[in-house]
């Protein structure tokens, strides 16, 4: 399957999304979802930025094998952000349909910003074209 090259940004404040290439350079340099999600994280986030402030980023992405038949890795994904327990950048792996899901919808990353004033959910969200 590969990469999907494309990431989607959610700012949950604004309730708007855009969709934004993934650059080739960057999936070449950082293989894999933790190693790229961690560089996307650096990308998208200030420095000492507080753990559980809006402007902490909440990163689900995919590697290049998520999605394939290869074992363990394609029905995985990972989930980047900083940790409100050592303030680092922290990730964790995950398996089950989701990632091969994300991908097959065309997006390699889901990175999330922001704080809604109430629950959303893709029912809820306003249409974008």
């Amino acid at each position: 399957m590969s990469y999907a090259k494309r990431i989607l940004y959610v700012d949950l404040t604004t309730g708007k999304t855009e969709t934004k290439p993934l650059k080739e350079e960057l999936a070449k340099k950082y293989i894999g979802g933790i190693g790229l999600g961690m560089r996307l994280f650096l990308d998208n986030s200030k420095a000492g930025v507080d753990p559980f402030s809006p402007e902490n980023p909440l990163i689900f992405i995919t590697g290049p094998l998520t999605g394939t038949m290869a074992p363990s890795a394609g029905n995985s994904y990972a989930v980047v952000s900083k940790s409100p327990l050592t303030e680092g950048i922290c990730e964790c792996k995950a398996h089950g349909f989701f990632g091969a899901e994300l991908k097959r919808a065309g997006y390699d990353a889901i990175i999330f910003t922001g704080k809604s004033e109430k629950l959303v959910s893709t029912h809820s969200a306003p249409k974008t074209p």
